[in-house]
């Protein structure tokens, strides 16, 4: 049991009338499809969830996922604009580090965040996890002083490939220039 408050302090201490149909409903989807989310997903939320129901279902849902290209996804498209060098030519890239505008490091931490924010935005929750999940598969180095400039087109190579055949991202990314270093 929670201490009291002090005499007199009324507004720290939550009431005991506090009732839970003040608070919104939040829908809880089956084990099944929890089990499925979980694995599809960077983390139920309100939105997947919402998701699923819209799409009839969690199975639905994922068959909804494979077809990424049918998924409006500006909002997290968008969020690159946040760190422009994230869709920067190797060249571009390089010659920021050389002209000390934005080293390497600072660029491969730019990547990361943006990653970060990316998985936690797209509405293409399927093809960000396996997109994820090839990409430490077919694993380059980040950081490092040799693949900054390559890290992000890399993992656009995968993303377009991250649902098609494993031979197709296979060579994709096999002949990836990031293989080379």
């Amino acid at each position: 049991m929670p201490p009291a408050p002090p005499p007199g302090d009324t507004e720290t201490a939550p009431s005991d009338d506090t009732v839970l149909s003040d608070i919104d409903a939040v829908a809880v989807p089956s084990a099944a499809d929890r089990h499925l989310l979980s694995r599809f997903t960077f983390g139920i939320t309100p939105g997947v969830v919402a998701a699923c129901e819209a799409a009839g279902g969690a199975r639905r849902w994922f068959t909804n996922q494979l077809e990424p290209g049918e998924i409006p996804d500006g909002e997290a498209a968008a969020l690159a604009s946040w760190w422009p060098t994230v869709t920067d030519s190797y060249g571009e890239k390089h010659a920021d580090d050389v002209a000390g505008r934005m080293l390497g490091f600072e660029q491969d931490y730019n990547f990361a965040r943006w990653t970060l924010m990316h998985r936690i935005t797209t509405r293409r929750q399927v093809l960000a996890v396996m997109t994820d999940f090839w990409c430490n598969l077919l694993f380059i180095p980040a950081p490092a002083a040799k693949t900054f400039e390559w890290r992000p087109a890399f993992e656009r190579a995968v993303r377009a490939h991250a649902l098609t055949s494993y031979s197709e991202l296979l060579t994709a990314a096999g002949l990836h220039p990031a293989m080379l270093v």
